[in-house]
């Protein structure tokens, strides 16, 4: 009933500027995603050469982009190996039932738990920058109190999305994360597609229609200077209606969002050739953490880390 009434809501009166060609890319961005065409979105997000150096890195094991900017996509690679075993469907099933069946108090204590301590974390103690902050805090509260009301202890839906997953991974033709980066950026995400399509189903049963999220979505222009651009988006996510603003610039006549095209060069810079100097182990110890040039953690990452003793 509630998708129905989410259904015959009103559709929400366009964005100021939504017709202007920043907010209309981003549009056409979120409409590849609900064709779950991840390759389409990947083409539209980044010009012709900083998709190579994008595809040198994902092949190289560098960057997951865009997996990591979709919804539980930086675990896409692990998925693919659980999911295409021979017996995953036995064994994922046997392990909810043992340890998550009829634990519905248990299960939305955890999820709330989960999404407090995410929130504060992200607002608090992350070094994202302030619109990252409030756009993953937006999330994270959205799908706490999803959590809240879906049936997670079900074990008869568990067992229907357990086999749609198993059937929409093997249906890619991926049995491991070497073999998504062995494809390729493009085809990689072109055969990811039949997982894609069986997430969103799943997720649809336990009542959060990401389709239905993608569908509302709207986007408008905020402000134009030359080649830079700020748009706000908002979607509906569960109950709530999430709000962000994406910086776009304009490369050769078309628009892409920003934090792509410095994805983008931050690639070809690691594709540079490394010191010739060897390693001076002692020195590395040495080293104050502050030094650390490793890439930043993802949210849920941190939040893992954070929570461990």
């Amino acid at each position: 009933m509630s998708l129905w009434l989410t259904a015959c809501k009103p559709a929400p009166a366009p964005l100021a500027g939504a017709s202007s060609q920043p907010a209309a890319s981003v549009k056409a961005l979120a409409e590849h995603l609900r064709r779950n065409d991840l390759a389409g979105f990947a083409r539209a997000a980044a010009p012709a050469e900083d998709l190579q150096a994008l595809d040198q890195a994902w092949r190289e094991g560098r960057s997951d982009w865009p997996l990591a900017e979709l919804p539980l996509g930086e675990r896409v690679p692990g998925l693919l190996t659980t999911l295409t075993t021979p017996d995953a469907e036995r064994r994922l099933n046997a392990a909810f039932d043992r340890q998550f069946a009829r634990q519905e108090r248990d299960l939305k204590a955890a999820a709330r738990t989960l999404a407090l301590f995410g929130s504060q974390y992200v607002q608090y103690q992350s070094d994202y920058p302030e619109p990252q902050r409030r756009y993953y805090v937006q999330v994270i509260q959205a799908l706490g109190d999803w959590a809240q009301n879906a049936p997670l202890a079900d074990a008869t839906r568990a067992h229907l999305a357990v086999r749609e997953l198993v059937v929409g991974a093997r249906a890619t033709g991926l049995g491991s994360a070497t073999d998504l980066r062995k494809a390729g950026l493009l085809p990689g995400l072109s055969k990811l597609a039949p997982l894609a399509e069986a997430f969103k189903s799943v997720t649809a049963s336990y009542g959060l229609d990401l389709d239905a999220s993608l569908d509302r979505l709207r986007t408008g222009l905020i402000s134009e200077q030359g080649d830079v651009a700020q748009v706000e988006i908002r979607y509906p996510l569960g109950e709530r209606e999430i709000v962000h603003t994406v910086q776009m610039k304009r490369r050769n006549g078309h628009w892409y969002p920003a934090d792509v095209l410095a994805q983008a060069e931050a690639a070809r810079q690691g594709a540079q050739a490394p010191d010739p100097q060897p390693p001076d182990p002692a020195a590395d110890q040495a080293k104050p953490a502050a030094d650390d040039k490793s890439p930043p953690a993802r949210p849920a990452d941190k939040v893992a880390r954070a929570a461990k003793p």
